[in-house]
Formats: C-alpha cells, structure tokens, sequence
C-alpha cells in the first residue's frame, strides 16, 4: 500500500498508476500469450462462456502417472471421472511455463500419498517462502511517497515450493528414461529438501548457520520421525545419499541444486513481479515463457545439462534479477532483520531452542513473541531506515561505533553464483554456458551477482 506523506496527492497518483499500460498487462500476469489471445478474442466477440469440460485423463503420461501436466495455453475447465473440478488445491500453478502440475487426491499409494501423510512435510505448509522480505517500492513511485508493509508480503510456502520441486523431478526423470524405482527415491530426498528449514525461514537461520541449517538438521528430523526406516523399506530411499543430495554433492545433488533453483526462480519472480512494479515483473512480461526453461534439462545419471543456451541465460537473468530486486536489496531486508533481531536475543538466552525452532512454524513463532511483547507496531515503513555501504567489515564495523545512537543492524551481501558454469549442449559436447554466450551477456551476468556485494550498515533515520 502507498501513503502519501502529504495525504493530499496519494488518490490522484494512484489514479494515474492505474492508468498505466504496465498494469494493465498485470492481469494477466503470469499466464501463457496463447491463453491471453484465446481470453482477449473472445471478450471483442462477446464471448464470455466457460470453456467445455475436458477429462483429467486427458492428461495422463504412462512414463508419470501420478503428475499430470495441465496445458496453460488455453482456458480450459478440467474435470475428474466423476465430470467434478478437479482439486486445486492438488494444482501446482507454474507461471511463465506451457504446463501446470497436479498430483490427484485420489492416488492410493506412492511417493506422493506418502508425502501428504508425512507431519513433518506438512508443517512446511505454515513456513512462508520469502518470510519478511518485502519488495521494493515500484518503479514509478514518486520519492515523497511513503510505503508501508505488513509481515510476510508473499505467500507462498516452503510446502508449495517444495511440491514443486518434487513434481518436477518426478517428470523430469521419468522423460529421462529412469524408472520408477529408480525415481522414488530422488523424489523423496529433492521433496524434504527443506524439511528442516526452521520457523522464520532464511532470516531465523542466519542467526546461528552451523546448528539451524537445513543441511545440518535434515538426518535428524528425518530420524526423529522414522521416516528414514520407513521409507527404506517402502522406496529404498537411503538417508546417507539423501543427504548427500541436499548438499548439491555427486551428479544427483547436482540435478537437485538446478531443479531447485530453477523451481523457487519461476514461484518467487511471479510473487515479486506481481507485487510492484520492477526489473522482475518487467522481464517476465518481455519473455512470458521464461520458465520453460525446465523442460531443457537433460540428466543421464552422471550430469545434467541444458539443450538451449538462449533460454537458459535468459532464465539466469531473471534469477539475477530476482535477487537484485528482493533477495539481496538492503531496501527489502528491513522487516527480515526486525524478526532476526527478536529471535536471537531469545535463542542466546536458551528461552528458544534449536528444537522449537525445528518443530514450529512461522504463526507459533510469532504468538511465542507477541506473548513476549515483541510483535507490535505493524505496519513498518522501511523508510524509516537508511543504510551505508562498505567494501570491508573493519570500514562498517568503525562507522557503526560512530551511529551507535541509531545503529540497527550490519549485514554481509556476497556475491551470488551466477549458473554460468552449467552445463549446456553446444554442437556434440557439453559446455560451461560461459564458454558459449557472447562475453557482453556473461558480463551481464557477473555484475549483476556482484552489484550488492559488500558490508551495509542499516540505521535508523533521525527524522523517522
């Protein structure tokens, strides 16, 4: 929301905003052009009626029964055996891609029935994606307009992210040429990725990366639950390689690392883009297919690589992008850092402990601390900060001394791995991508990764 400092000119500029070509295009923001044209022609002819009733079975793959794959490239109202809608709740909506992905609540048996039984899979369901990250103001916001944010702007979750990566695994594999047995597995491991992900998501892990790492924490919620005796009897799912996978180690790990990437990259830009107007949201309009990136990846047990090295640069910018307009901009890290600071002094103190952490979810965080008096004062304005950026710790950490009547936080940015080192097919062999694009788009790349490296020191502004 925009609140005018004035309160005289915010109905008039939102007026104007809405005028705008840019948010026009938002309302279809995400979906396929051919469903666009389809939606956009038959409104000119008058046509409002929905689209006939098309059978889910429609859709069935033998090479992976349990995930269909929804076109998104016409409206279309698909239905189960019974001529019902099908559950959207079992939908996995995938912008900017040609298909959607569902998994049937009828499903009797397998990995993905497995999953949604599994409590400890479930919780990830109340741990927000992003947490308190929030976007920047839009592009068009004039600077005398103050912008204020609620917690958690987005809302999709680490169970949604999580899903995806799963499903798209499933697929991936199975077109592959690997079997089911083969595939089960893997499935599970890339599903749980995140199973250890703590209440508060990134900015709570950051408090003590050694003990509340996903990494560190996935052998032991797995134990803790039985699952890694369970599920080796049912799938022949081994812990030991599982956790290998999750730390990006041997060619498996390799292929979870970029289904992972490439899977919260086309959840969060759709989130990000659609919040306001920015880099991201901008891009994904240029290139509405940006995340059909997925179905380039080829693995044969030993590497995985990409077919088109267009697409994929144009897939790493976009992930550039979302990290230079959200991940790693000071500007949308103030509410994040806010939950940081409430938790550590708790979690130093032992009031809160690794095990809470690892068996809540974000609203039990939050009523602990609004019990404690620390959750108030909603909405924040990260106007109300202004930060300084250093080239060394030394530099920031002297400056602070010296602010220390206004000091909030000092934060470390490193630079972000830009993917140019994947694999891609070029002629017979397989390539880095740096070694294929023209050097303007590699330098592209790599400045984008640096732009925010460095050392911030966040304060708080005297007149807020």
């Amino acid at each position: 929301m925009y609140i005018d400092k004035a309160c005289s000119r915010s109905y008039a500029f939102l007026t104007y905003i809405k005028k705008r070509k840019v948010v026009k295009k938002m309302r279809f923001f995400g979906y396929h052009p051919d469903y666009i044209k389809a939606i956009r022609s038959n409104e000119k002819k008058g046509i409002f009626l929905f689209p006939k009733d098309v059978p889910l079975s429609d859709f069935l793959c033998e090479d992976h029964p349990d995930v269909y794959l929804i076109p998104r490239d016409r409206p279309l109202v698909v239905v189960d055996e019974w001529g019902e809608s099908i559950d959207h709740s079992c939908l996995q909506i995938v912008s900017f891609s040609s298909f959607d992905f569902y998994v049937s609540p009828e499903l009797k048996k397998g990995v993905f029935v497995e999953l949604d039984e599994t409590k400890a899979f479930l919780r990830l369901a109340g741990i927000n994606q992003l947490e308190y990250l929030h976007s920047p103001p839009s592009i068009n916001v004039p600077r005398h307009v103050k912008t204020y944010y609620m917690p958690r702007q987005f809302s999709h979750t680490r169970w949604h992210h999580s899903r995806l990566v799963a499903m798209m695994g499933e697929v991936l594999l199975a077109r592959n040429g690997f079997s089911k047995e083969e595939r089960d597995p893997f499935v599970l491991g890339a599903s749980l990725h995140d199973i250890a992900t703590p209440a508060g998501g990134d900015s709570v892990m950051h408090i003590d990366p050694k003990r509340l790492s996903e990494e560190e924490n996935f052998s032991l919620v797995l134990r803790r639950h039985g699952l890694d005796r369970k599920w080796s009897k049912k799938f022949g799912f081994n812990l030991a390689k599982a956790e290998q996978w999750i730390r990006g180690h041997g060619p498996w790990g390799g292929l979870l690392d970029v289904i992972d990437k490439v899977a919260y990259t086309i959840m969060d830009a759709d989130h990000i883009g659609y919040n306001s107007d920015n880099l991201v949201r901008r891009y994904c309009l240029q290139y509405p297919l940006v995340g059909d990136v997925w179905q380039d990846i080829r693995f044969d047990g030993t590497k995985t690589w990409f077919i088109s090295p267009d697409r994929l640069f144009r897939f790493l910018v976009l992930r550039a992008y979302n990290h230079t307009e959200l991940y790693l901009n000071p500007r949308s890290r103030s509410l994040d850092y806010t939950l940081y600071n409430k938790v550590k002094k708790y979690y130093e103190s032992g009031e809160i402990k690794r095990d809470d952490l690892l068996n809540w979810n974000d609203q039990q965080l939050e009523r602990w601390l609004e019990k404690s008096g620390e959750i108030e004062n909603w909405p924040v304005s990260p106007d109300d900060l202004e930060w300084f950026s250093f080239k060394t710790e030394a530099e920031a950490g002297a400056f602070a001394k010296k602010e220390k009547h206004r000091f909030s936080h000092l934060e470390h940015v490193r630079a972000f791995k830009t993917g140019l080192d994947w694999l891609v097919k070029s002629g017979r062999h397989l390539t880095p991508l740096r070694f294929v694009l023209p050097q303007r788009k590699v330098e592209q790349l790599e400045y984008l990764s640096r732009k925010y490296e460095g050392w911030y020191v966040h304060c708080f502004r005297d007149d807020a």
